[in-house]
């Protein structure tokens, strides 16, 4: 290889834009960055799917990148060619319904997940791109994890990244016990065969850890999710004339609002002045969460709208004036999404109502302007917005976004999480993988 020549990556990324949605953001700031760091990747993924979103917005920054589109016969792929599709999933329709049951469906059939029907596509387009393209290694991101065992199969040195749990005892349905031991003898080849494994969070790794011969446990480790502070600076905050809390992401049974409108009413029903300078919005979709009706004193004040591109999403996230999180008591405790970092590299308040067994607490706990509370303890939940409104009510609409990164946070944007995924690649062709 010509020195200062970037060598070529074969990146496997089932979901890519113009999918949307939070675990497309990984795969897309990699593969954004890696050439800075001596790494050309070329991207394999499926042709369109039937998918909860779409932002094709997300494409703008990659579209110079080497994007290879594959056919699939898996579900998500063959309901996209359906004439009734429509194109993408809505989270609260009857399609929606269907769809979000498959999965638990899928596991007792398909082996290890739906998107096997992919493999058989992307690893001929893979033999025919070998033929006059010659690959220094591979990169894998999972879900799913059919993604790994496409790229096991190439026989290059090999960066496993997972973006979830995928080990029995962590959430992960196994049908029978066939299944939860074929699972883990995935997850042993998986490691086995990978110079390194990369996970999202500590506790996800160890978990992964778990499956793992001895031998291979030194390969695993932490690659957190992150921001890209140049999102921020293409991004004009909105403007808006109320202390404006926002909640940017998906809402579900993990993820639910309501010990936060009782605390606001019972904030009402004490300070009825405040209800007039407060208001609650909601960017994302509802899957499989029956809201109750909202009361009279939150129906002026609350706002819910579908998922948005993820700039206009920004928008919304460097006008607030808080800054919600949520996750539920019985989280898995690996939890630690993009949406947390980019929170914090607004500098804005933070609102976590997330239980302390979970990742984001561990993160957050010791955090400037991080305030937390239990999500099943309304009165404590009541107590820290009080305490939040006292600093920040008055500053309404006046917390704009500095542009400024503290050192401590500097380890948590996307261009540093890609040198470190660089490196491990690096590390990957010479052998040191200890």
């Amino acid at each position: 290889m010509i020195p200062g020549e970037l060598k070529n990556l074969l990146f496997i990324a089932y979901y890519f834009p113009p999918l949307g949605m939070g675990g497309v953001q990984r795969a897309t700031k990699f593969a954004r960055y890696l050439p800075e760091f001596g790494w050309q990747p070329h991207i394999i993924t499926v042709k369109d799917i039937l998918y909860y979103a779409t932002d094709s917005s997300l494409l703008d920054e990659i579209s110079h990148l080497n994007i290879i589109r594959t056919g699939s016969l898996d579900p998500a792929r063959l309901a996209k060619l359906l004439p009734y599709s429509g194109g993408q999933v809505g989270a609260r329709s009857k399609m929606g319904g269907r769809m979000s049951a498959l999965p638990v469906f899928f596991r007792h059939i398909f082996y290890p997940d739906s998107k096997i029907f992919w493999r058989p596509f992307a690893q001929q387009k893979i033999r025919s791109l070998r033929r006059r393209i010659q690959f220094h290694a591979v990169f894998s991101t999972a879900p799913p994890i059919s993604s790994h065992l496409i790229a096991a199969k190439t026989g290059l040195p090999w960066v496993a990244d997972f973006r979830d749990y995928w080990t029995i005892g962590d959430g992960i349905y196994a049908p029978t016990a066939l299944h939860k031991k074929k699972y883990r003898q995935i997850m042993q080849r998986i490691t086995k065969r990978a110079v390194k494994i990369t996970a999202v969070s500590r506790p996800i790794a160890d978990s992964i850890r778990e499956t793992a011969a001895e031998t291979d446990r030194h390969k695993i480790v932490v690659l957190p999710n992150g921001f890209d502070p140049n999102d921020f600076q293409a991004v004009t905050p909105g403007q808006f004339k109320k202390f404006t809390i926002v909640y940017s992401g998906n809402l579900n049974s993990k993820r639910s609002p309501v010990n936060l409108f009782r605390a606001l009413e019972s904030i009402f029903a004490e300070r009825p002045g405040l209800q007039n300078k407060i208001q609650c919005i909601f960017i994302g979709r509802h899957f499989e969460l029956n809201l109750p009706p909202l009361s009279h004193n939150l129906q002026t004040i609350v706002k819910y709208h579908d998922y948005v591109p993820h700039a206009e999403s920004l928008s919304y996230t460097l006008g607030a004036d808080l800054l919600l999180l949520l996750l539920a008591s019985d989280s898995a405790p690996g939890v630690l999404t993009g949406k947390i970092f980019e929170y914090l590299g607004t500098g804005k308040p933070v609102l976590a109502i997330i239980p302390r067994h979970v990742a984001a607490y561990r993160l957050l706990k010791d955090k400037p302007n991080c305030f937390i509370a239990d999500p099943d303890d309304v009165p404590s939940i009541k107590k820290t917005l009080l305490q939040i409104l006292a600093l920040f009510l008055e500053k309404a609409g006046k917390t704009g976004y500095s542009g400024n990164i503290p050192d401590w946070l500097q380890k948590y944007t996307r261009q540093f999480q890609t040198q470190q995924l660089a490196e491990l690649l690096d590390e990957g062709l010479t052998g040191k993988v200890g």
